[in-house]
This record gives C-alpha cells, structure tokens and sequence, in this order.
C-alpha cells in the first residue's frame, strides 16, 4: 500500500481514520467520482427551500442535484424529455 509509511509515524491512529481510509481506498480503486460544480450547489440550494418539510442534510441535497444532473445526462443523450427535482 501506498500508504504505509503514515502508519509507520503515527504513533497512533489519527481521529480521521475512516475518512484516511475511505480516501485511500477511492485513490486506489477503479471508482469513478463525480466532481460537485457549482450549479448543483444552486439546485442544492433550491432543494433545500423547496422541499422545508423533508429532513435532510445540505449533503443529502447536493447528492440529489449531482444525481439529478448525471439523470439530466443520460436523457439528454437518449432524446427523452423530463424535468427532475
């Protein structure tokens, strides 16, 4: 592993370890991730004050608005029409 060498200096596990290894692991993989650019912040942004009687997080509505754009892709490409969120 590329990161051996961080274990060898920490004298003990850092508070950030499930993150460290979540990172680690995507670096590593074959996992494909989508970037967050700033016009699914705006529709995260809507979500949120569109739909006042859901709980969920700001992250929750970024990941609906990344979804959604991915969506929006995907039926673009294949000629089919439909308004999502």
């Amino acid at each position: 592993m590329r990161h051996t060498h961080f274990w060898r200096r920490a004298a003990q596990k850092p508070q950030n370890f499930h993150a460290f290894i979540l990172v680690m692991c995507l670096e590593e993989s074959s996992t494909t991730v989508i970037r967050v650019r700033a016009s699914d912040g705006e529709r995260a942004r809507d979500i949120v004050y569109r739909y006042t009687d859901k709980d969920f997080l700001l992250a929750d509505a970024i990941s609906f608005a990344v979804v959604v754009r991915r969506l929006d892709g995907v039926f673009a490409s294949r000629e089919v029409g439909r308004r999502w969120l």
